[in-house]
């Protein structure tokens, strides 16, 4: 059983789940069914991605309907072809234009009801948010929209919202409320002429990364990301159009460090620090200098493109423009989870490509003082000069006597770490007898 790349499966809507050779009629296939939540975060942009996912969708000869809530459809596919089909929402308003989710459900029926005798399809919603603003619709209302949205999809076809960092927005809620197995519980599709093996389906969420973030995680806390596995090497070489030298060794992937993805999770949800930022906080994104929008891949020349399907961490180090890091959690009906943090370049045609991340040669970051970010940021000092430390060494405690030496004129016995002893006085209310503890009680 070989492992497939779940990034390569993304992009070009392939089999998630390893390829087995006693299933050879299915092996190629993708899950019956799969809803991909496609989440931007604050430094990197999503459309390039999508514009990816629909060309390669195009190449495949497979049928797409574009839903633009945020952009214009050209922002996501500029070409001219039969099999792509958009409906534009990118101006509507419930206010003015009386858009309503009913509306949007019955466009897009119509639209698929041609669509499902040709194949599987795959259905772009570009903006959750937008989708919200433009119907001024519920989260429930929505929720209830999205299923059967995929009921109306054909065997093999995929579902793709695109939504917001913001986690306190409606569409993040939705977004994980979607994320639940419940989603599939209720899952009754209208179209299933294709024959086949029972229905399975897969949630797949996946963030678009800076690299500055990696790096910012491999400064600050020491932590490298993964290097790439066998198998997503051998999908950037296939991309590369290379031949790879090591395709004949055994697959010798390492487990990745558990603590990585906590790290990257709250550090792309809540800052550098584990907390919430301000407004006016500039984030880890603050310092950088380079520009970290996924739109500086443009900026490079065709020859300063990176090409090679292998790419060190050292690489990234220097110059990180013309690359993003797809982060991508799979979940598979038969209760299978699949996590991968792939690297993808541009190449000369600004096409996305994946490369494989090799971290086996980096260097470990400095190590600097325990806690000193979070130190230097508190309002109070935790720092003790020598002074202070000596006038506290002087201090007296009530509880320990120094026996060896007897305390000056005009001084007080004061405390010491050395050999002490505790002195207890009974009084004459306490009990001294433990085996009768009543004999104090007048009865």
């Amino acid at each position: 059983m070989a492992a497939s790349c779940v990034a390569a499966a993304l992009l070009g809507h392939g089999p998630l789940a390893p390829v087995s050779s006693a299933s050879a009629n299915h092996a190629r296939m993708p899950p019956s069914m799969q809803l991909v939540l496609l989440e931007d975060t604050v430094a990197q942009s999503r459309a390039s991605v999508l514009r990816e996912m629909l060309l390669r969708a195009t190449e495949r000869s497979l049928s797409v309907l574009l839903v633009c809530f945020q952009h214009d459809p050209t922002v996501y596919y500029s070409r001219s072809s039969n099999s792509v089909h958009m409906l534009d929402y990118h101006l509507a308003s419930a206010q003015y234009d009386g858009s309503s989710l009913v509306s949007i459900e019955r466009d897009i029926r119509t639209t698929l009801d041609k669509l499902v005798q040709k194949g599987p399809v795959t259905l772009v919603v570009d903006s959750l948010d937008a989708m919200f603003d433009a119907t001024q619709c519920s989260v429930r209302e929505a929720y209830m929209f999205l299923p059967r949205i995929l009921n109306l999809l054909p065997r093999y076809s995929r579902l793709v919202v695109g939504l917001d960092s913001d986690p306190s927005t409606s569409a993040s809620k939705l977004a994980a409320a979607l994320h639940s197995p419940q989603t599939w519980a209720s899952h009754d599709p209208v179209h299933d002429a294709l024959p086949g093996p029972p229905w399975s389906h897969a949630t797949v969420w996946v963030r678009v990364q800076p690299p500055a973030l990696l790096q910012h995680i491999h400064k600050t806390y020491g932590l490298l990301p993964p290097s790439s596995g066998h198998a997503t090497r051998r999908a950037a070489f296939e991309e590369a159009g290379l031949p790879d030298t090591h395709a004949a060794a055994p697959a010798t992937d390492t487990a990745p460090d558990m603590r990585f993805w906590t790290v990257l999770h709250n550090c792309t949800r809540r800052g550098p620090l584990g907390l919430v930022d301000s407004p006016s906080s500039t984030g880890w994104w603050g310092t950088m200098a380079q520009p970290l929008c996924l739109h500086s891949a443009d900026l490079l020349d065709g020859d300063a493109r990176p090409s090679q399907p292998v790419v060190s961490w050292s690489t990234l180090q220097g110059e990180a423009r013309g690359y993003i890091f797809l982060e991508i959690h799979a979940s598979l009906s038969s209760g299978k989870k699949l996590s991968e943090l792939t690297l993808c370049a541009f190449d000369a045609a600004k096409r996305l490509r994946i490369r494989s991340l090799d971290t086996s040669g980096a260097m470990e970051p400095v190590p600097e003082a325990q806690h000193s970010s979070m130190v230097q940021q508190l309002p109070f000092n935790l720092q003790e000069t020598a002074q202070q430390r000596e006038r506290r060494d002087q201090v007296p405690l009530p509880y320990a006597y120094q026996l060896q030496e007897e305390p000056q004129s005009g001084s007080a016995w004061r405390g010491s770490t050395g050999q002490t002893s505790i002195f207890f006085e009974p009084e004459r209310e306490d009990d001294e007898d433990d085996e009768d503890p009543d004999d104090d009680l007048d009865l």
